[in-house]
């Protein structure tokens, strides 16, 4: 049995330059920045001191503009869909 794409990635995709490579392979299109033409911002883990807001910039202006939001296993389950989809086309 091939493991999904899924099962692979869940501990494999640890840099954003790699999620971003993943998501050109599959047809998207990402960007370094974020203003009011991003659809989606794929979030990774925030570190801080405990007694600091967990957020970022980007979060803020994601808040700010209504951009939604992803986690990591969200963003692996969109890739396998993407995926499935573009072996559907062969």
């Amino acid at each position: 049995m091939i493991p999904s794409l899924k099962s692979c990635l869940r501990n494999q995709l640890t840099s954003s330059s790699q999620a971003q490579q993943l998501a050109t392979i599959l047809g998207a299109k990402p960007v370094n920045g974020i203003d009011k033409n991003v659809d989606i911002l794929v979030v990774g883990i925030i570190s801080k001191p405990y007694d600091q807001l967990l957020t970022t910039q980007k979060l803020t202006y994601a808040r700010t503009y209504g951009i939604p939001k992803i986690d990591k296993l969200a963003f692996i389950s969109w890739c396998q869909w993407r995926l499935d989809q573009l072996k559907a086309t062969l």
